[in-house]
């Protein structure tokens, strides 16, 4: 009888034994294969999550407005999560771009310029339409042009904006010396602008159009265009070269294809982009560097 029991003992720990090791194999297993999923995220893993940065022209609920549906068209057509990301200022977002932070970007072409291609991100898309710097007054202002603007205070948003360089180059042209004739008074953002404008606390704000036409839409001020300046190469989604080709390219049809979606309709349309067709901003940085001590200005 204790024989017996020996014997099934014995049979009972080698069982123990063989359990034990077939578990560490299956823990082992998992382990790898989810070390290899987080190198190779595959399609239809929504745990893996790309970055999307956008950089903070408008406010946040803007931001949301205008790019959710972007982010929801890359979700579907990828399989994988996208996170949507802007930044508290203008400098904030280009440092998070020199360090890499986005794995995709949507950012002024200057900024294209002087950082993104050096960072190690690719153009995938840019807006169809060029961006200009549009100055508008109240309609009831007595500002006709922009020498109407010598003595007033002049509402723009930060200084390392596309449409505060093309104004400041556009007010050069038209005789005014930015030190002397006019005061300067940088905002956070475009919609901040329009704010000050309607509150009294600046003549005269320079935005984009696609700023403009959202801030027309919630206030009770009519406006009134006193000058659009000359545009330059569109803001374009960029996506770094960590991001594998094969999504790059699926992220790119999804961008061409956005204007199929009643948002794209709406607000934003994209085309095709070469880093090739940014030359006009090179040029227009070293030229205005002429103009401007800036180091923001250098061309890398």
């Amino acid at each position: 009888m204790i024989s017996n029991v020996r014997t099934i003992g014995a049979s009972l720990t080698s069982v123990t034994r063989l359990i034990a090791i077939f578990s560490l194999g299956i823990v082992v297993l998992f382990l790898c294969l989810r070390t290899v999923s987080a190198a190779h995220p595959g399609h239809g893993d929504q745990s893996f999550r790309y970055t999307l940065g956008i950089f903070p022209f408008v406010s946040l609920p803007h931001v949301e407005e205008l790019f959710i549906p972007v982010v929801l068209r890359m979700r579907q057509s990828l399989g994988k999560g996208v996170s949507l990301r802007t930044s508290s200022s203008f400098e904030k977002f280009m440092q998070n771009l020199t360090d890499a932070e986005y794995d995709i970007a949507f950012i002024q072409p200057f900024d294209f310029v002087r950082i993104a291609t050096k960072a190690g991100y690719l153009p995938l898309v840019a807006l169809e339409r060029p961006p200009s710097a549009n100055i508008v007054v109240k309609a009831n202002s007595e500002i006709k042009d922009l020498t109407g603007l010598r003595g007033k205070v002049l509402g723009m948003p930060p200084a390392v904006a596309a449409v505060s360089y093309l104004t400041k180059v556009a007010l050069m042209n038209s005789g005014i010396d930015l030190d002397k004739d006019i005061e300067l008074h940088y905002l956070r953002t475009h919609d901040d602008c329009i704010e000050e404008l309607a509150a009294g606390r600046v003549d005269a704000c320079a935005m984009a159009l696609l700023p403009l036409r959202l801030a027309q839409s919630r206030i009770s001020i009519s406006l009134r265009l006193i000058k659009q300046t000359s545009s330059i190469s569109s803001p374009l989604f960029v996506a770094h070269m960590r991001v594998p080709k094969h999504d790059r390219d699926i992220i790119k049809r999804a961008l061409l294809n956005f204007d199929q979606t009643r948002a794209g309709r709406e607000t934003l349309h994209f085309k095709p982009v070469n880093e090739s067709d940014y030359a006009d901003v090179r040029e227009y940085l070293r030229q205005l560097r002429e103009l401007e001590d800036d180091d923001m200005l250098k061309v890398p």
